[in-house]
């Protein structure tokens, strides 16, 4: 599997806004977002192309 620099770094961006963020929708939405982007970066580590 590679991850692209890019990919990784809003990851850890999106990663360490939730553990920053006060606000519960503020929250509730980085989890959305983090969600979001392990769904669609599934079929590229399975060597599928969307």
């Amino acid at each position: 599997m590679t991850v692209r620099p890019d990919d990784d770094r809003l990851h850890r961006q999106l990663e360490t806004a939730l553990e920053i963020a006060d606000d519960d929708r503020i929250r509730y939405h980085l989890r959305e977002a983090l969600q979001l982007r392990l769904v669609a970066n599934e079929p590229r580590e399975q060597g599928i192309d969307r």
